[in-house]
């Protein structure tokens, strides 16, 4: 799945293996909630912890043609996805303090460079590029194609929907367009992906309902046998 939003997030805590195990469904809860809404489709949220203090990724991937929704262009769209991202971060913030968790404990949360600001990196090198071709040394010009070709392509072989890799191909001009050999590579890998990915993947659970008896730390709310995580994990509540 391509890349939507990375937040990394950085809290002064000493925990245990399991509190850490907690903490990341609590992350991945409040993801979740969150996401699933503004990106308009189901997301797939991983949150990847470092051990001593507390040092957390959280990933949140789908398909970017699906994100945009009602954005307009594909451009357009790309440039709301980063804004989106940004309000993942203030939303997760915003959340901790709001579940509890000391302001002071809170090192840092901030948003990471992902795949659709490598597309809008692209875009405005293209502009750049197309105001100043008329001024440009003929190799130089010819160098700075085939740099910006380079970069589309490595996007391209990054874009695990063929929705989103037709339209950021729309977006290109023939100059920049990935070959037709690597494109179709491009199109077997990309079935062959995602077949393995129905086969091996099983879903538990949806969205933020976990199938399984509440983790020892949380408080929970039971609906119709699963449970819904409601606030902070009793580690992230300890004070200094």
């Amino acid at each position: 799945m391509n890349n939507l939003a990375t937040v990394y997030l950085h809290l002064d805590f000493n925990l245990s293996y399991d509190d850490l195990e907690v903490i990341r469904e609590y992350l991945e809860n409040i993801a979740s909630r969150y996401s699933s809404i503004i990106y308009r489709q189901e997301i797939n949220i991983r949150v990847e912890l470092r051990d001593g203090s507390v040092k957390a990724w959280i990933l949140i991937a789908g398909s970017i043609y699906m994100a945009i929704g009602q954005y307009g262009s594909f451009r357009s769209g790309v440039d709301q996805i980063i804004e989106d991202a940004k309000s993942v971060k203030k939303y997760t913030a915003d959340t901790l303090l709001k579940d509890g968790v000391d302001e002071k404990r809170i090192i840092e949360v901030k948003r990471k460079s992902c795949l659709p600001d490598q597309i809008r990196r692209l875009f405005l090198r293209i502009d750049r590029f197309e105001r100043r071709i008329a001024d440009m040394p003929p190799e130089k010009r010819v160098r700075e194609a085939n740099l910006i070709a380079r970069a589309a392509a490595r996007i391209s072989d990054e874009l695990d929907y063929q929705e989103d890799l037709d339209q950021l191909l729309s977006c290109l001009d023939d100059r920049f367009k990935p070959s037709r050999e690597r494109l179709e590579l491009k199109h077997r890998m990309t079935i062959r992906k995602e077949e393995d990915f129905t086969d091996m993947v099983a879903f538990p659970y949806a969205g933020n309902e976990l199938m399984t008896d509440p983790v020892q730390g949380l408080k929970t709310k039971s609906i119709n046998g699963r449970f819904l995580l409601k606030s902070a994990p009793s580690a992230l509540l300890r004070s200094k």
